[in-house]
């Protein structure tokens, strides 16, 4: 049951964000579906990209994938409705804010086993996505090993930090890898990021 108390509860620890009851729970949908999402499409594009490097047709392959994204989508309207509106990048938005926040005063998380993972997993997101603003538009062969290298640091602290603790996952694949990029997770995995290796999964 939506309790108007935890509601309150967060309201007064500095949680400046709320939902009504019906978007609690499709948020909570979302969040219990994206990680299955992001991992399909992830797989997906890596085996792509292999393909495409080998010079391989992926007609098929890509009919395979629009055959199970078509079931999906038939299975799990709530999160397909939300993913294609593109609220979730908005909400992503409020989530980096409210994460800054919590940074500057860890006192507003309710007290819990996990509170140091949390942060720490919070910590590595905000100043990725900081550094990744700081070098949004740069051009260059530089600036994109810069992105690059950015972005090769920030996913090996993030992969070892989950690894073994699963109340991170939202964090993980709601938050971070949406900042880090499918597209470039999928060419990392697939070995066509300089400084990668082929097999890396998530």
């Amino acid at each position: 049951d939506y309790s108007s108390e935890a509601r309150s509860r967060a309201i007064a620890r500095g949680l400046r964000v709320t939902s009504n009851p019906r978007e609690f729970l499709e948020r909570l949908i979302f969040n219990i579906t994206f990680p299955k999402f992001a991992q399909m499409r992830t797989e997906h594009q890596t085996r792509r990209y292999m393909m495409e490097a080998r010079g391989q047709d992926t007609t098929q392959l890509d009919l395979i994938w629009d055959s199970n994204m078509d079931m999906f989508n038939k299975s799990n309207p709530i999160f397909m409705a939300h993913y294609q509106s593109g609220s979730a990048r908005e909400k992503r938005v409020v989530a980096l804010n409210e994460a800054e926040l919590l940074l500057a005063d860890p006192s507003r998380i309710p007290d819990g086993p996990y509170n140091g993972d949390i942060l720490a997993a919070l910590e590595v997101w905000v100043t990725f996505s900081k550094t990744m603003r700081d070098l949004k538009g740069a051009p260059g062969r530089d600036a994109t090993d810069e992105r690059n290298l950015a972005k090769l640091i920030a996913y090996d602290r993030m992969k070892k930090m989950v690894k073994g603790r699963p109340w991170l996952n939202e964090i993980y694949y709601s938050l971070f890898i949406p900042a880090l990029g499918d597209t470039w997770l999928a060419q990392y995995n697939a070995g066509l990021i300089q400084g990668s290796r082929t097999g890396v999964s998530v």
